[in-house]
């Protein structure tokens, strides 16, 4: 009985783990965060990535979040 409780609040943990990603995704999507695709010499990389910075600095993204 106790460890089906317990699997339980895991599962729903989960769950909700989940659906905040899922959150986090959408709202990251919304604010249309600039693209870069190495294909041409005029982008330039430092540009896009100080620009990731300021939408991870709207979404309150901590540095344990980010990708390096």
């Amino acid at each position: 009985m106790l460890s089906q409780v317990v699997t339980n609040q895991v599962g729903q943990r989960e769950n909700r783990q989940k659906v905040a990603d899922t959150s986090r995704i959408r709202e990251f999507l919304r604010i249309k965060p600039p693209s870069f695709t190495g294909s041409s010499v005029t982008e330039d990389p430092k540009n896009f990535v100080e620009e990731l910075l300021k939408v991870f600095e709207i979404m309150h993204v901590v540095d344990a979040e980010r990708v390096d």
